[in-house]
């Protein structure tokens, strides 16, 4: 009796592998736009890996602390990939996000910035005449320029948390422009955030154009 249960047991066992491997071999395979450039980075290395926290202080108290991500093509790539795997996205419905978002990149540098302020009415970046201005630098400083858009992002937004993934309830998180083009052939650009209350300054390869083995490691 005992040897005819398990020889009973053993035919179930293996039906279920074989059943198993009918149902892998004929399941729809899950297949990104960007798989082939991701295929091993998720979207929070990626923005871990292009995003810098930079603090100012005076009288030994907070100014400004400021997360600042350098949103380019591959946080561009990123976002796409995440976006169509948290979303289920179709290879087609992914492509048209992918040109949508890489083209918002042709023309500028686009940054990510959460900003925390000492008083909230000093965290006002996305004000023409506020406390603190915005620029964008070469390595050298021989060019400078202003942004020319800061949108502000409402916490309200839920996909944004997700993606801005250091916007909280106690800071103010906004999305800045720069035009390329004065700075087209750079390598490596810096963004600086300065005012009365203190000067932060970030700097970022710019990713193709320098051998990424030569990164450092973002902070």
């Amino acid at each position: 009796m005992q040897k005819l249960s398990l020889i009973i047991m053993g035919a179930l066992v293996l039906t279920a592998c074989s059943l198993r491997r009918n149902d892998e071999a004929h399941a729809p395979s899950h297949r990104n736009f960007f798989d082939a450039v991701f295929n091993t980075n998720s979207y929070g290395e990626a923005f871990d890996k292009w995003t810098k926290r930079g603090r100012t202080q005076s009288d030994f108290d907070l100014t400004l602390l400021a997360d600042v991500t350098f949103w380019n093509d591959e946080m561009q790539r990123a976002y796409v990939n995440e976006m169509t795997r948290r979303f289920r996205l179709t290879d087609t419905e992914s492509k048209a996000l992918a040109y949508k978002k890489l083209s918002e990149n042709d023309g500028y540098y686009v940054f990510i910035i959460s900003a925390t302020t000492r008083h909230p009415e000093w965290n006002d970046l996305d004000s023409h005449n506020g406390l603190w201005r915005l620029s964008l630098e070469n390595k050298d400083s021989s060019v400078r320029i202003p942004a020319e858009r800061v949108d502000k992002v409402s916490y309200k937004n839920e996909r944004a948390r997700y993606f801005y993934r250091r916007m909280n309830r106690f800071n103010e998180t906004y999305k800045v422009f720069f035009p390329k083009v004065k700075l087209m052939d750079a390598e490596e650009i810096v963004l600086h955030i300065a005012g009365p209350r203190g000067d932060l300054s970030f700097d970022f390869k710019i990713p193709g154009r320098v051998d990424e083995n030569r990164w450092g490691s973002s902070k």
